[in-house]
């Protein structure tokens, strides 16, 4: 999602545009695809502008026993810079073709390419760092047979059946 700051960036120090954030199946990447709803607010500070993201991200995640997708819903609450990219000749560096950022403090800020800044990658990288590490579809889940890949929780597998036979035979 682009938002245009031409206008902003043109304004006084403080001031702020509030907009609605609104992605729908957003790709996260390898896990899979999040809709993103909320509220933007731009704040335009002295040579940068502060993007303060709140809302809430709702996406679908395999559960880590039984693999059946459970749905999350992810809050959002963060803030990102992004400035008016700017690059410096570097004379001394054939490897970086002559340009490199101007400072250290611009690696933590986002670019303004063309007078607009886009919240892609900011959002995505947020709601990634926030999935749970261990989804649970719920917390007794049985999870899938080790041999026979039946999922525990509908019904207990005949490996199962036939292991619980067999110790009993023995048993007795």
């Amino acid at each position: 999602m682009k938002i245009e700051v031409k206008n902003l960036l043109n304004q006084s120090e403080g001031t702020s545009e509030t907009h609605p954030l609104a992605l729908a199946n957003l790709d996260l990447k390898d896990t899979g695809m999040a809709n993103v709803s909320g509220n933007i607010t731009l704040t335009k500070l002295d040579d940068f502008i502060l993007t303060q993201i709140t809302g809430q991200a709702t996406l679908t995640q395999p559960c880590s026993r039984c693999l059946e997708e459970v749905p999350l819903t992810i809050p959002l609450s963060f803030s990102r810079e992004f400035k008016t990219e700017i690059l410096k000749q570097v004379q001394d560096d054939p490897p970086t073709q002559g340009l490199r950022r101007a400072s250290q403090e611009d690696e933590n800020a986002y670019p303004i390419v063309d007078g607009e800044i886009d919240l892609t990658a900011p959002v995505t990288e947020e709601i990634i760092a926030n999935i749970p590490v261990k989804v649970l579809c719920k917390d007794d889940c049985k999870g899938l047979c080790p041999k026979c890949g039946a999922n525990l929780n509908d019904n207990p597998c005949q490996c199962d059946k036939v292991n619980y036979e067999i110790r009993n035979r023995i048993n007795l």
